[in-house]
């Protein structure tokens, strides 16, 4: 099994991008030092000796990617936590290994972290992570609010720029500078604590995700080599990957089943193995791009030689009825936390995201002037106040679009584009969104966009143009606006406000599973 992972494609293709294949043997080795511990009672100079190497471990892994920053947490909980032996009588040995894990890693990883003070751009790939595409590499199904359906580097700075200049009256820094960092925290927080749900959501989507195409060896992403050896080897790929696909859909299932053959074992190693399973396929949401996460499709395949050796080896020795018991009350109180912490976290959200929208609604506005140029284009005349530090032009707003239901007959839902003029693909931030169309009588349905314009001197990299309508008339689009004092509305996202909004929903929830979208 090991080999077949280490030949699988998802492995050979981030092998050809070292800086993002750094990272896995700091991890793979960093979870065996773990496991070790976990697993193996050994006196204190020995658990300490491990401990400094974890620490030494990550320390050094950080300088290559900052990846490794998730193991110093995660670390220091199990070494607290998870040793063997009675936590009140290794209170004083757990916590001076704690200790011992973060200074080493403070220590070897001083010349990387020094670094941070220029800069470090940690909060920018989590705020990509919260991007449409990658919401939906989770499975997740949306909701009447999007951050932005834009996976770039450019979208992401102009939104923390625009952040920085209206909310933190601060000036515009550079990417991934200190002050950008400051400022693209501070709204990954606003973000955090409005829609706190959602980011739970997403870690249960990641957990998901990944344990269900673990099992399964992709083809070949790109075309053999046009020899006998080539094409034997793109034939026996496809072999594996039909055979591997028909049983992926279980990964779910069969950690399911090594968690509780574990829990059934003993309460702490399954407390064990759920905390590493949950965590290390739960983190890579953070931004779900496979490679963040490719080294951890071996989880579903330990879980099953697990299953595999403690039925057909040791045939299921210690399966008394108090096993039983610890197997099946472990097991419902971790799900039932999860299902109830992730209830308990939606209501907060409704609440919150409702009051935001609230606001949304409550905003002045003034209208924008607009030309009907043809038979769908809308041309909007937009004016921004640029605030870029010279020689660089800044400028966004709130946009507020309004439907009028007379105008926009049918029955189908349409499409409103939101179009840009941009330099380069890679700049172009044109968006969709299907409307709901709206019925005659009914009141009419608003759409909150922000837009945004940026250049350098005399060149203009991008810059929103217009609205275009699909499967309805122009004047379907009553009313362009934009929203007057931004400052009153700190966090901007797109929303999709119909008439009966309070009725919807209010935040994202997990598509049932429908096979493997990752190939």
């Amino acid at each position: 099994m090991a080999l077949a992972l280490t030949i699988s494609p998802m492995n050979l293709t981030q092998l050809l991008s070292l800086r993002d294949y750094s990272k896995a043997p700091f991890v793979l080795i960093a979870v065996l030092i773990l496991a070790v511990l976990v697993t193996r009672p050994m006196r204190i100079g020995p658990t300490l000796a491990l401990v400094a190497l974890y620490g030494a471990l990550v320390g050094f892994g950080w300088g290559f990617r900052s990846d490794l920053t998730v193991m110093v947490p995660f670390g220091m909980f199990v070494v607290l936590v998870l040793l063997p032996g009675p936590l009140s009588v290794h209170v004083a040995r757990n916590g001076l290994a704690a200790v011992i894990l973060l200074a080493v890693f403070l220590v070897v990883a001083w010349p990387a972290l020094r670094g941070l003070k220029m800069g470090g751009c940690q909060f920018h790939y989590a705020l990509l992570g919260l991007t449409t595409p990658l919401t939906r590499e989770l499975g997740m199904t949306p909701s009447l609010y999007s951050f932005g359906n834009h996976f770039l580097d450019t979208f992401i700075d102009l939104k923390v720029g625009d952040y920085a200049h209206r909310v933190l009256n601060q000036p515009i820094s550079p990417l991934c500078s200190p002050g950008y960092d400051t400022a693209s925290g501070q709204l990954f927080v606003q973000m955090a604590t409005t829609f706190p749900a959602d980011l739970v959501a997403h870690a249960y989507g990641s957990v998901l995700s990944i344990l269900r195409v673990g099992l399964a060896i992709p083809t070949l992403t790109d075309a053999a080599p046009a020899s006998t050896v080539g094409r034997l080897t793109a034939q026996a790929y496809r072999i594996l990957n039909r055979f591997t696909e028909l049983f992926a859909p279980l990964g779910p299932l069969v950690v399911l089943a090594a968690v509780i053959v574990t829990w059934a074992h003993s309460m702490r190693l399954g407390l064990a193995l759920t905390v590493f399973v949950l965590f290390l396929t739960g983190y890579p949401a953070i931004e779900f791009e496979e490679r963040h996460w490719f080294h951890l499709r071996f989880i579903p395949w330990w879980a099953a030689l697990l299953v595999r050796e403690q039925i057909f080896r040791h045939g299921m020795p210690g399966w008394t009825r108090p096993a039983l018991v610890r197997a099946g009350a472990g097991v419902s109180v971790v799900l039932f936390t999860l299902v109830v912490g992730l209830a308990a976290l939606r209501f907060v959200q409704t609440r919150r995201v409702g009051s935001l929208i609230a606001r949304y609604e409550a905003a002045a506005t003034e209208e924008m002037p607009t030309e009907r140029h043809d038979a769908s284009f809308l041309e909007v005349r937009w004016q921004p106040r640029d605030y870029g530090p010279p020689p660089t032009h800044r400028g966004s707003d709130l946009m507020v679009v309004t439907l009028d239901a007379r105008n926009c007959g049918g029955t189908a839902p349409m499409v409103l584009r939101v179009e840009y003029e941009a330099d380069a693909p890679t700049h172009d931030m044109s968006t969709e969104f299907t409307v709901a169309r709206p019925k005659p009588g009914s009141e009419t349905t608003r759409l909150f966009v922000p837009v945004f314009w940026t250049g350098f001197q005399d060149h203009t990299y991008l810059r929103f143009s217009g609205l275009e309508v699909v499967g309805a008339p122009p004047a379907c689009v009553g009313r362009v606006a934009r929203v007057t004092d931004g400052a009153s509305l700190p966090l901007w996202v797109e929303m999709q406000l119909p008439a009966d909004w309070s009725e919807q929903r209010l935040y994202q929830s997990i598509e049932p599973p429908a096979g493997s979208r990752h190939r």
